[in-house]
């Protein structure tokens, strides 16, 4: 069981100006494959405890619908919420699975479902939170906001780490609420490769 964290270059849809100066990485994400049954029953025993409960339990009727494995994936862009999307082959550049020339990927090893139930429960119940755009633009300078606990909204490289640390993985010294696409990747190479 992988969970994939996908980064995404400034090409094609994530092409403009913003994203060229943001490094070599201008946006970050998490996805994973998973029986549709087994999504559904993670979904439904978070939505009480979820930021939205109303938004998946009308998930959980979509995701009920599928009688497949699931290719899912967590994100937030630029001045949007916290979402989910479920890839798929229809000719949407967005919704299409990762692609190699606009992605580079790091597939992380979970141990056991319970984990890989942990965490994606932990991300469901992120879901339609803000995005963070006075910590996204303070990436550019030496400084941040101080924060002793979880945020109520994220920028994309902030929701990663936060999710990779209800994982249990052994953070870093930065500041995971200060960290830029390109930082997650140099980290994650690292750690991965112990």
């Amino acid at each position: 069981m992988n969970v994939n964290i996908h980064f995404a270059k400034p090409v094609s849809i994530y092409e403009n100006t913003i994203n060229k100066c943001a490094g070599r990485f201008c946006h970050c994400e998490v996805s994973i494959e998973l029986d549709s049954d087994i999504l559904a029953v993670i979904i439904d025993s978070c939505i009480q405890e979820a930021h939205d409960p109303l938004y998946l339990t009308k998930l959980l009727l979509k995701v009920k619908k599928i009688k497949n494995k699931i290719h899912f994936c967590f994100y937030v862009l630029l001045n949007e919420v916290v979402s989910i999307r479920f890839f798929n082959d229809l000719g949407d550049e967005f919704n299409a699975p990762p692609d190699d020339e606009i992605y580079e990927t790091i597939k992380i090893e979970v141990e056991s479902i319970e984990k890989l139930k942990e965490y994606i429960t932990w991300n469901l119940c992120q879901i339609n939170k803000s995005y963070d755009l006075v910590r996204a633009a303070l990436l550019f300078f030496p400084v941040t906001l101080r924060t002793t606990a979880l945020p109520d909204k994220f920028f994309c490289s902030q929701l990663v780490m936060h999710s990779l640390k209800n994982l249990e993985m052994p953070m870093p010294d930065k500041d995971i609420n200060h960290m830029k696409p390109d930082d997650v990747y140099d980290w994650l190479c690292e750690v991965t490769k112990e």
